[in-house]
């Protein structure tokens, strides 16, 4: 059948052409086993599914703020992000969570408590396949885990230390 003689790409979109594809099959899912249309052809499109480009620190670092935002940036437009597709991962910090999410279309912001103490926190994308394309592709592919990203930006948080303990006498004996 050829496959393969043709090939056009845009963007994240293959067509692969078939000019001597045999089957007489329409749609999704046809009858592939059906032959009676000789040399018809046929073409085969293929859509990449979307993946994360960047998580970026949206402020400054190191930072002392209770909390902080996350900019995640995907390949394409997607729907279907909320707080359970992300995961923090902390060092020496205390109570972390993930607070919010705003955007849409390709750019989110991920709002972080960044809890007690001091030490870094890095925002993670989890990827269960709810987040998806206009055409239902499912992030990094249709396995679960396949769109993960784990290599974003940190913040380091500057925790509350005591300087120095104070203690002193007074006399009041001294009217």
């Amino acid at each position: 059948d050829f496959f393969g003689y043709s090939v056009a790409v845009s963007g994240e979109t293959i067509v692969v052409g078939a000019p001597s594809e045999d089957s007489n099959a329409t749609g999704v899912n046809g009858n592939g086993s059906d032959n009676a249309a000789p040399d018809s052809g046929a073409a085969y499109t293929f859509v990449g599914s979307p993946v994360v480009d960047s998580i970026q620190r949206a402020g400054a670092s190191p930072t002392a703020s209770a909390s902080v935002e996350f900019t995640v940036t995907f390949s394409k437009s997607v729907t279907g992000v909320d707080s359970s597709d992300f995961a923090l991962t902390t060092t020496g910090l205390s109570g972390a969570s993930i607070t919010g999410v705003s955007g849409s279309g390709a750019a989110y912001t991920v709002t972080v408590n960044t809890g007690s103490g001091g030490g870094t926190i890095r925002l993670d994308v989890v990827d269960d396949n709810s987040i998806v394309d206009a055409a239902n592709n499912p992030l990094g592919g249709v396995n679960v885990g396949d769109g993960d990203f784990t290599s974003g930006a940190v913040y380091s948080i500057e925790g509350f230390k005591p300087i120095s303990k104070w203690t002193s006498a007074f006399d009041l004996s001294h009217g």
